[in-house]
């Protein structure tokens, strides 16, 4: 008589199929959170420059009696520009006008600063601000109402802040 046991080793494209679909969808997880911690590295670089330039500004007030909107008189700003390759503008500095400091220093007496980047190809440029009344740089990505300095420092009004 004949031996009728057809067992072979190997995988069923049913067996095969069930791991691929689990490979896929733990991809399907994977993949955003992935990318949302990328982006957030990235975006270390903003808060770092625009902390910087908040310090050098306050530095320089103790020296002049006054901000200034000039990125050249703020030195280590400059020196952090250079290894910058996400925001890769320098910062845009706003103020009002004083008459406090010396002709020449673009003398003001608030300062409100921007950068803004771009994280990944074809998304919109992250925006990022600081200003001489808030603590630490907020993230403007178009949440802001309200009449905070927050707002302000983002070039409309917000209630909500992102540290």
């Amino acid at each position: 008589m004949k031996n009728l046991d057809f067992r072979e080793d190997g995988f069923t494209l049913v067996e095969l199929m069930v791991v691929v679909a689990i490979i896929a969808i733990l991809a399907a997880i994977a993949v955003p959170i992935y990318t949302n911690y990328i982006y957030r590295g990235k975006q270390i670089e903003a808060k770092t420059l625009l902390m910087t330039l908040k310090v050098e500004e306050e530095q320089f007030r103790s020296e002049n009696n006054c901000y200034t909107t000039n990125v050249a008189n703020l030195v280590e700003t400059n020196k952090l520009y250079v290894a910058n390759r996400i925001f890769n503008a320098l910062p845009t500095i706003a103020g009002t006008a004083s008459v406090a400091c010396v002709a020449g220093l673009s003398p003001v007496d608030d300062f409100q600063a921007t950068v803004a980047g771009t994280l990944a190809s074809g998304h919109v440029p992250d925006l990022w601000a600081i200003s001489d009344a808030i603590p630490a740089p907020v993230h403007c990505d178009g949440r802001w109402t309200g009449g905070s300095p927050e707002a302000t420092a983002c070039g409309g009004t917000t209630t909500e802040m992102e540290y």
